[in-house]
């Protein structure tokens, strides 16, 4: 999964906080491979607010594992372009 656009990373959010940028590509979570564009979003959605869940992460050519504590939606402000 690519994090392709600015909208993918809201700015103060947990994948901000965890230093993940756009550009970013998300190749595991918890361990298990990202196969399927959906599997981040059920994988999510399967935690709580509060969870911690470990992304695999590919920076370029580097990769790391980064914690990502993960917030409640009404904890975020969207703002539309």
């Amino acid at each position: 999964m690519v994090v392709d656009d600015s909208s993918g990373v809201v700015e103060g959010g947990p994948a901000d906080q965890a230093g993940i940028e756009a550009g970013d590509v998300i190749t595991a979570i918890d361990g298990r491979p990202i196969t399927q564009t959906d599997e981040p979003i059920v994988a999510i959605r399967a935690k709580a607010a509060g969870d911690d869940v470990v992304l695999t992460v590919q920076h370029g050519d580097s990769s790391e594992d980064i914690t990502v504590t993960l917030g409640s939606s009404d904890e975020v402000t969207y703002e539309q372009p």
